[in-house]
């Protein structure tokens, strides 16, 4: 399935990751004729530092390369940019690599060697059903912000941190308790509600708990957070987004009290610290 202009596919960044300089520089070259930005790495170290650099859509992993392994290179890129889409390349395709690609997330994989031809058709595909998924998360936050406006609710007015036991690592915004150094959430301080959050997942919720109240761009969180002041909007909403979304996944409280962390329609995210009694 192909997208419809080179135009359009512009918009997306891929990163092409493989040891072997004449595969590497071949995939990505049949990617950048379709119209893709497309950054090349040659282990998993230079891939990881691509990652944390600026956000991608998409990876194409071999998962056989000396030092790191394509499996550790998964794993550390989840916490980095978790919502990014892996497909896998392998040379001997096995029941533990199909393990450890399900268990990392890979949305795909292709044998080497693959034809490139092949890639971009599977890479496209992938593409598609990414736009299908993230215009049905906009679709969401436009609801949700639609029906704030339709209630009639105003923001909060901007507050201090209710209780803070230390001004940089553990604090507490009713209802939850964060330890930034270990990385653990907890619930109403209640050890059976203790959640442990990866390194964004923290950096994003301490952020937002450290400024209740106040509406927070994702432009500034990428900022804040990462130093990176390069970010269109968009770009910034596609790394901050799956975030959002993870913590409300991890965190019980979030989906019982939407609106603790709530999105505020073209403007960004916001903790608002719940109400006792509530």
């Amino acid at each position: 399935m192909d997208f419809p202009t080179k135009e359009f596919n512009a918009q997306y960044k891929l990163l092409v990751v493989d040891d072997d300089d004449s595969v590497r520089t071949a995939l990505a070259k049949a990617l950048s004729l379709q119209g893709y930005v497309v950054e090349e790495a040659a282990s998993g170290a230079e891939a990881l530092a691509l990652l944390r650099a600026t956000p991608f859509t998409l990876m194409v992993l071999d998962m056989k390369m000396p030092g790191m392994d394509g499996v550790a290179v998964m794993e550390k890129s989840r916490d980095i940019q978790p919502y990014l889409l892996i497909l896998v390349l392998t040379a001997h395709p096995s029941v533990d690599n199909a393990i450890a690609a399900v268990k990392s997330h890979a949305v795909d994989y292709l044998q080497k060697p693959v034809q490139t031809r092949q890639l971009c058709d599977t890479v496209n595909k992938l593409l598609q059903m990414h736009l299908e998924r993230v215009n049905k998360e906009k679709l969401v936050d436009a609801i949700a912000g639609a029906v704030d406006s339709w209630r009639g609710e105003s923001l909060p007015t901007p507050i201090s941190p209710i209780v803070t036991e230390d001004e940089v690592d553990i604090f507490y915004v009713t209802p939850i308790s964060l330890d930034k150094t270990s990385k653990h959430a907890m619930v109403d301080g209640a050890p059976g509600n203790r959640v442990m959050l990866s390194d964004g997942e923290c950096l994003v919720l301490a952020y937002l708990m450290e400024n209740p109240n106040r509406v927070l761009t994702a432009r500034q969180m990428a900022y804040r957070l990462w130093g990176n002041d390069t970010m269109d909007s968009a770009e910034a909403l596609g790394l901050i987004r799956p975030y959002i979304s993870r913590l409300r996944a991890k965190l019980p409280v979030l989906k019982a009290h939407p609106k603790i962390l709530r999105t505020v329609r073209g403007r960004g995210y916001m903790f608002v610290p719940r109400k006792a009694g509530n």
